[in-house]
């Protein structure tokens, strides 16, 4: 996905499946960069996932990119 319009089109898509369980591992943080690991559990599957974000300035008041890797898990 690239963009705010392409993200919130992806959310949209999901809101109807039912999320059983987020768990988050890691949520790590270093001046202008942060980190959040875990997995998310719907009824029939479930996805690995690590999200990296860039911030605007090292107060991390705004998101400037975020760079999603996503792992369905079987």
């Amino acid at each position: 996905l690239k963009g705010t319009a392409q993200f919130v089109e992806a959310l949209q898509e999901k809101k109807n499946e039912n999320v059983v369980e987020l768990k988050i591992d890691h949520i790590a943080t270093h001046g202008k960069a942060g980190a959040a690991d875990g997995t998310l559990k719907f009824k029939n599957k479930s996805h690995a996932f690590c999200h990296v974000y860039e911030f605007s300035n090292a107060k991390g008041i705004a998101v400037k990119e975020i760079t999603s890797y996503i792992i369905e898990i079987k």
